[in-house]
């Protein structure tokens, strides 16, 4: 079993969920007493975003061993991503007491911390993470997102979720959580680069609303409609990517089309702020204040459908703070089957390649060097070259 198990693991760290599931059912039907394939099974199906299906497997494993730490950490995390707050932090205090020398127990009671609002709390348990293990990669999130909400240091928040992409370089939810965390700071251009990223290696519909998202807070509307319809095409059916597409269709001036969408969200959600945007614009009243946006052009986005022609939408007034520095990513290439690594500038400007067949990079902290680790087989360790590429 452990072989199968490991294989499965293997195939869920590459983004490879329902070949990774399906070993879980099969081991599952042939030992179901055993809590392994249903701990892994739940955490498999956190990573894919579907939390609410990992969470019967994680409580299942919690039946079938209670003295599981990982078991009551996954159910934890699996809380967490429910946005259950009690329950999270009664699991991932659980699987502490269970397993005080986990990193994973400790990274899940973290972000029970931070849910909680908790944040001095979250800050030791994350850092706590990272001392037992480094290398793992919801430690290094954690961190980072506190970097972002407590510090509000985007630069170091950042380079840890860049870190936690590194570590995992095929989980498309390490780039997507990348590119959520750069729109919060606003910077959307660099957040379609990062969410791009993630639809390179899975497409899922909550990255096509994201993107929708950025295009919209940057006024290019065309391109919101695009991804949003994209999103849509992949099951999307939440009020959120409904009322960003009725907004998105009124800015355009479609009202009719916005009207139908607007009318469907406000009879689920009278409060959902797109669609009342939308009825708002649509019924003459004018368009709220639009989100302050990077006046870089952002790339157009990864398979979607060819916009129509429309007017020019008019662009938001730039925010009065703008991030500066440069960030260094790995992007999968699809002709050798293994990362490059490039670097850009936060504003999506000077994107250039740096390292081929290298991932996981780092910058040194006076940003003259670059920390990077080799995937070519005789070349599986760590390189440093200049961020420039020149050598």
């Amino acid at each position: 079993m452990q072989d199968l198990l490991t294989q499965a693991e293997a195939l869920t760290r590459r983004s490879k969920f329902e070949e990774a599931i399906a070993i879980y059912e099969d081991l599952v039907s042939r030992a179901p007493n055993d809590p392994r394939p249903e701990t892994d099974w739940a955490c498999a199906l956190i990573l894919d975003d579907e939390a609410a299906e990992a969470l019967p497997h994680a409580q299942r494993a919690v039946e079938l061993d209670p003295a599981s730490s990982d078991a009551a950490s996954v159910l934890g995390r699996a809380y967490a991503a429910l946005g259950d707050e009690e329950q999270a932090l009664t699991w991932g205090e659980k699987s502490v007491e269970l397993g005080p020398g986990s990193a994973r127990a400790h990274s899940v009671l973290a972000e029970a911390y931070m849910l909680a609002g908790r944040t001095r709390e979250a800050t030791d348990e994350a850092d706590l993470a990272l001392v037992q293990d480094i290398n793992n990669a919801d430690a290094h999130r954690i961190r980072g997102w506190l970097y972002h909400s407590v510090d509000n240091d985007m630069g170091r928040a950042a380079s840890e979720l860049q870190i936690a992409a590194g570590l995992q370089p095929e989980l498309w939810l390490r780039r997507h959580d990348l590119g959520v965390l750069l729109a919060e700071g606003e910077d959307y251009t660099t957040a379609i680069i990062a969410f791009q990223d993630a639809l390179g290696i899975r497409p899922k519909a909550i990255t096509y609303t994201a993107i929708g998202e950025a295009y919209y807070a940057l006024g290019q509307y065309d391109q919101a409609r695009a991804s949003l319809q994209q999103a849509m095409s992949l099951g999307a059916e939440d009020t959120e990517t409904l009322g960003l597409l009725a907004a998105t269709y009124a800015h355009l001036g479609r009202c009719d089309e916005a009207e139908a969408y607007y009318e469907q969200v406000l009879e689920l959600d009278p409060s959902e702020p797109m669609a009342n945007e939308a009825e708002e614009i649509c019924q003459g009243a004018g368009p709220s204040p639009t989100p302050s946006a990077t006046t870089a052009s952002a790339p157009e986005p990864t398979a979607t459908a060819e916009p129509e022609a429309t007017e020019e939408a008019t662009t938001a007034p730039p925010p009065s703070t703008r991030l500066s520095g440069r960030i260094a990513f790995p992007v999968w290439n699809g002709e050798t089957g293994k990362y490059d690594t490039y670097v850009t500038n936060v504003d999506g400007s000077g994107r250039h390649l740096v390292a081929t067949e290298m991932h996981q990079p780092a910058f040194r902290p006076d940003g003259e060097w670059l920390a990077v680790n080799g995937e070519r087989h005789e070349h599986q360790n760590l390189f440093v070259v200049k961020p420039d590429g020149s050598g």
